[in-house]
């Protein structure tokens, strides 16, 4: 769980990862999202870009765990299915 803007937060996984790249002091890498009426972080190990796209040309998923696979900017992009996104389990701080 994080903190965000007074809320406590789930964090979510991409599907298949084993979860974030946490950083001395225990900081990582988060995308914020608003799946329904809350909020849900999805841990990452970078952001590649952040494009805003028509989906009017997508395609059904390529794998489990996405909504769906479109070309955005001439690149092949997955849509990760929030909804199902695995919550990280953190390990305890001693």
């Amino acid at each position: 769980m994080v903190q965000y803007r007074g809320s406590i937060v789930p964090i979510a996984i991409l599907p298949g990862d084993s979860g974030p790249v946490v950083a001395p002091g225990g900081t990582f890498l988060a995308v914020v999202c608003q799946v329904r009426e809350s909020h849900l972080a999805l841990a990452v190990h970078r952001v590649l870009d952040v494009a805003d796209a028509p989906l009017d040309d997508s395609q059904q998923p390529l794998r489990p765990g996405f909504t769906r696979t479109a070309v955005v900017e001439g690149k092949v992009t997955e849509f990760v299915a929030l909804e199902e996104a695995p919550l990280w389990k953190q390990e305890p701080r001693s």
